[in-house]
């Protein structure tokens, strides 16, 4: 259990390191216990003349290490202030050394309280333990049970001290020069952005995905002009965080479903659809921010993870990992105490995160003994087999410099990414930073949401919505989210800020036809939110639109007789009883009734006749068809019902009136229209009889190229003795140009460069290492 209680630290030292110490402070310990060395020296050093006469001696490399734990509240991690002392020109910094090998060597585990000359951060860490003021606790080494003069895993000023000491240098409040450049964050942005997305989607029917994980060019530069986009030549989501994040947040919220399985979600699906069900747009705008933000807190539709350089281990496919919720609310609670308004440094941010909440994300482990001289890279967070998450960062020489690179991009990735995007905050540039931010601020949204600020505001009234002649509709802001998810169901968007730009066309008024708004519709609504008659000519072309509109009529509900054939639909018109509730032929071997459906299948029943009756709002047919391995079809009943066929005709061929094939060709030219496999597999199941035959299952997965490509060559691998070794070497700056890391379960092996095989076997047996063949 951890304590900062003095007697309790004292003892988990070494008994000569106690000796050392107290020795240093006059006190005789011969033939004296463990326990009673640390007993008179906590009685010793807990004293205020104790303190007041060791301050003094202080250098100013060793009060560095003591003021920043002090900031610290009194106990941090050693990782920590040695990682913000890492280019502290009060310290030494002596450069890797190597062995005869060519193996960087790790750095001595123990410092010297006895130093000369400028100290090492171990070497100033070490006097402080010796004058008594800065202990540490909980060995890093998971073999030991005690410290000697090397560091544990947190410094703590033990609290009977603590009063003794002065307080520490004020932290002057670093001044926070304005920017040269602002990005403001702007939350309606997003929130316009969202919904532009789910209309897009919802027009569709669907998104669909590559097998990558990524949307469809075809699709993302559709989704690109209704934000409002010009240049669209270049765009992917992989290069184009913000697009992919706008659509993940709307997984998060639950405006876009994946596709299902026999009624559970796929895990990783490849189809989403839109759900009309939500209640999110109807709400406040600044309740869709703060829904929007907790939904992002508690998301693992976005993984941070990615932010950072990683070897190996990192798939954006993946759910982000539950350890991510937590630490994102630790970032948040930084951002609270540093207040409502203002400009901060992000690397003030930074340091406030690394000293308080070092391990925030990446918990450090007692590190195994370092043996047979290898290196400490395999006991770092950042290695795979250390840390949650499974995934090695590159370019990580050790765990100092590694808090920057990896805990340090993601944070800074938190604030430029997600908070800006979200509306919450702006970020500041200076010239040199390039696409870091410098520095950034709350916007009052962002104030409100966490928590630290007054209640925001976004006005939806008073703007207006004008209708040129031109077929151009401008609506100026401020103005309601419905209005404009209105306008996007039967026009075209065209882009704008405050005053956002719509046209009329021919077919977006089709498009919204489609979807229920008749002419007659659209020109009262439009006429009810610009308070203005229509332009004659817009009034005129709208009218004639729906007039060509109609010349093909659909009608819902309407009953339908299918027979057999034309010979059973005569003898069918041929009974007398029948004839007069039949109607009417209106094709071979189909009628139309002038009676309802029940009253028609009644009749046909007392006529001897038992027919399949399909029922209003009936849309699927389960189990009324069966398919083979080499994918033929046969649909079970002598009339199937159209829903029967309907189920697989987007990957299947007709034959004839029963019969049906699926073959490559068909499979093929499905995926082109962006139906993948495992939707054509659901189709097929939701109306065959039974189980899917397992080989015409594979053939579909085949055809589809559902297991993308592959290659096939010959590869070279070496076994190493363990993993720590494999680790070392894979470092070496000779080596890792040609061998890399092969997973293959437990066995530390590693692939060898075709071309290099005798440099790798030279270079190895330089290290001392003795090749022998496989067993």
């Amino acid at each position: 259990m951890a304590t900062d209680k003095l007697n309790a630290l004292l003892l988990q030292y070494d008994v000569n390191v106690l000796k050392a110490i107290a020795r240093e402070h006059g006190l005789d310990t011969k033939n004296q216990t463990k326990p009673t060395i640390a007993d008179m020296l906590a009685k010793r050093i807990a004293q205020r003349e104790h303190v007041e006469r060791v301050l003094p001696k202080l250098n100013p490399a060793e009060r560095e290490i003591l003021t920043l734990i002090q900031r610290a509240g009194g106990e941090a991690a050693v990782g920590a202030c040695k990682s913000m002392l890492l280019h502290n020109m009060l310290f030494a910094h002596p450069s890797p050394r190597k062995n005869q090998w060519g193996i960087v060597e790790p750095e001595p585990e123990q410092g010297n309280p006895r130093y000369s000359g400028k100290p090492t951060f171990k070497d100033a860490a070490a006097r402080l333990l010796q004058l008594g003021l800065v202990l540490s606790r909980e060995s890093t080494f998971a073999s030991k049970t005690t410290i000697a003069w090397d560091l544990g895993r947190y410094f703590v000023i033990p609290k009977e001290i603590r009063p003794f000491l002065p307080p520490p240098p004020t932290a002057q409040a670093p001044t926070v020069a304005e920017p040269k450049r602002v990005e403001p964050g702007s939350s309606r942005n997003f929130q316009r952005d969202l919904s532009r997305y789910w209309s897009v989607v919802r027009r569709a029917g669907n998104l669909q995905l590559t097998s990558q994980g990524y949307v469809y060019k075809k699709q993302l530069v559709e989704i690109a002009k209704s934000l409002g986009w010009a240049e669209t030549k270049k765009l992917d989501e992989k290069n184009n965080l913000y697009l992919y994040f706008v659509r993940r947040m709307l997984v998060a919220l639950g405006l876009l479903q994946p596709e299902k399985y026999n009624g559970i979600p796929l895990p990783e699906a490849s189809n989403y659809f839109p759900d009309e069900g939500q209640a999110f747009w109807s709400r406040p705008p600044a309740e869709r921010v703060q829904q929007a933000f907790e939904a992002y807190l508690d998301a693992t539709t976005w993984n941070e993870l990615r932010i950072p350089k990683a070897a190996y281990g990192q798939d954006h496919r993946r759910p982000a990992p539950e350890e991510l919720k937590p630490a994102r609310r630790v970032v948040v609670e930084h951002l609270k105490r540093r207040g409502p308004s203002g400009w901060v440094n992000l690397s003030d941010l930074l340091d406030d995160i690394r000293l308080g909440d070092y391990e925030f994300l990446f918990p450090r482990r007692a590190n195994r003994s370092n043996w047979y001289g290898y290196g400490p890279a395999y006991s770092s967070p950042y290695y795979q087999s250390n840390n949650p998450f499974s995934i090695t960062f590159g370019d990580v020489g050790d765990e100092a410099a590694g808090w920057g690179k990896v805990e340090g991009a993601i944070v800074t990735h938190m604030i430029a990414g997600p908070l800006h995007w979200l509306g919450l905050v702006d970020l500041g540039f200076d010239e040199k930073d390039g696409d870091t931010p410098r520095a950034y601020r709350l916007t009052a949204m962002g104030a409100w949401v966490l928590g630290i600020g007054a209640p925001v505001t976004i006005a939806e009234e008073g703007g207006r919505v004008v209708v040129q002649p031109n077929f151009q509709i401008v609506a100026m802001e401020p103005i309601a989210e419905s209005v404009l998810m209105t306008l996007d169901e039967f026009t075209q968007f065209e882009g704008g800020d405050h005053a956002l730009s719509y046209r009329l066309t021919r077919e977006s008024v089709y498009r919204g036809q489609r979807a229920n708004w008749s002419a007659a519709r659209i020109i009262a609504h439009l006429e009810q939110i610009t308070h203005a008659p229509l332009p004659q000519n817009v009034r005129r072309s709208l009218e004639e639109w729906q007039a060509l509109h109609e010349r093909i009529t659909f009608r819902r509900g309407v009953p339908l007789l299918q027979a057999e054939d034309s010979k059973t639909l005569d003898e069918l018109f041929a009974n007398p009883a029948l004839s007069a509730k039949l109607g009417r032929p209106v094709g071979d071997h189909v009628a139309l009734p002038d009676k309802s459906a029940h009253e028609v299948a009644q009749a046909l029943r007392e006529a001897g006749w038992l027919p399949v009756v399909t029922r209003r709002g009936q849309t699927d047919a389960p189990a009324s068809l069966v398919a083979d391995e080499e994918g033929n079809i046969t649909l079970l009943h002598r009339a199937p019902s159209v829903y029967a066929y309907q189920g697989v005709e987007a990957f299947a061929e007709r034959v004839d009136t029963r019969h049906a094939r699926i073959t490559p060709a068909t499979v093929a030219a499905a995926t082109k229209q962006n139906l993948s496999v495992p939707a054509m597999l659901a189709q097929l199941k939701s109306v065959h009889r039974g189980d899917i035959p397992p080989k015409l299952v594979m053939r579909l997965k085949a055809w589809g190229k559902y297991f993308g490509a592959a290659r096939l060559g010959t590869l070279t691998l070496i076994e190493f003795r363990d993993e720590k070794a494999r680790a070392e070497l894979l470092a070496d700056p000779e080596l890792k140009k040609f061998i890399s890391r092969f997973d293959a379960g437990e066995r530390p092996l590693a692939l060898v460069r075709s071309d290099a095989l005798a440099r790798v076997q030279e270079l190895l047996a330089e290290r001392g290492v003795e090749i022998q063949a496989f067993e």
